[in-house]
């Protein structure tokens, strides 16, 4: 399944507006420049755990990412137990994918880099077609104010058939990307699953449902911005955890 590239937007703050039980996350514009220029020891992580039920998790630690077919800026709802893309006001799914699938993209990760060999998780669960990921990216970029973009970045992307792992370059003014490693098998729709990602230097781990694969990157990742993306539909997310792997 062909992922899509991103960009990113500067923030995440509440957008306060109330939905009967539903509040809604919206980006809005302020100063990521810091997290941008996160170098030293003392700006990274090595560990992180985070819940995504309502009031369980500061949206200030993270920054969203922007659609980079739009200007729109895709958002999340917040559930009881989970955020999940939030659907355009007064249209199905298959309304909004069809005429309207660049407010179904959203994307966040954390604003301070993420440090060292560690393993990153999440549990997702997916509508049919839809292909929630994991992302990674070594290098963003700020092309113009308040507008963030990646430059390098891995993207883990699982959906009804299987796991993609997706690597996208930056070389000469270009980006380009392309599937580096790949498994096909089974994966229910509307059900929960962990996706786990290992990070070792230039080797990517990635685990779900009893299945790994793995990918060689040319790149070593040191240092790196971790997250989650929703694109294609709806996808939710319940938890995200960054934990320093354990030397075997």
């Amino acid at each position: 399944m062909i992922s899509m590239l991103s960009r990113f937007l500067a923030a995440l703050l509440l957008a306060g507006v109330m939905l009967g039980s539903l509040t809604l996350f919206s980006p809005a514009c302020v100063d990521a420049g810091q997290a941008h220029e996160s170098g030293n020891a003392s700006d990274m992580i090595t560990s992180y755990n985070c819940n995504f039920s309502k009031s369980a998790w500061n949206s200030s630690e993270w920054l969203v990412i922007h659609n980079p077919i739009s200007d729109h800026s895709g958002e999340w709802v917040q559930e009881a137990d989970h955020i999940a893309t939030k659907i355009p006001e007064g249209m199905t799914l298959a309304e909004a994918i069809k005429s309207r699938e660049d407010e179904l993209y959203v994307s966040m990760v954390l604003k301070k880099k993420v440090s060292g060999e560690v393993a990153i998780s999440t549990v997702t669960s997916f509508e049919p077609e839809e292909a929630p990921l994991i992302v990674i990216a070594d290098d963003i970029a700020e092309v113009k104010p308040g507008y963030y973009v990646y430059r390098k970045f891995i993207e883990v992307v699982i959906y009804k058939n299987g796991i993609n792992i997706w690597q996208h370059h930056f070389e000469n003014g270009k980006p380009s990307h392309e599937r580096v490693a790949w498994s096909n098998f089974e994966l229910k729709p509307n059900t929960k699953y962990e996706l786990t990602v290992n990070v070792k230097g230039n080797n990517i781990e990635a685990a779900i449902d009893g299945h790994k694969i793995g990918y060689k990157s040319r790149d070593s990742h040191t240092s790196f911005y971790a997250g989650i993306t929703a694109c294609e539909g709806l996808n939710k997310f319940y938890n995200f955890r960054i934990e320093p792997l354990k030397p075997r």
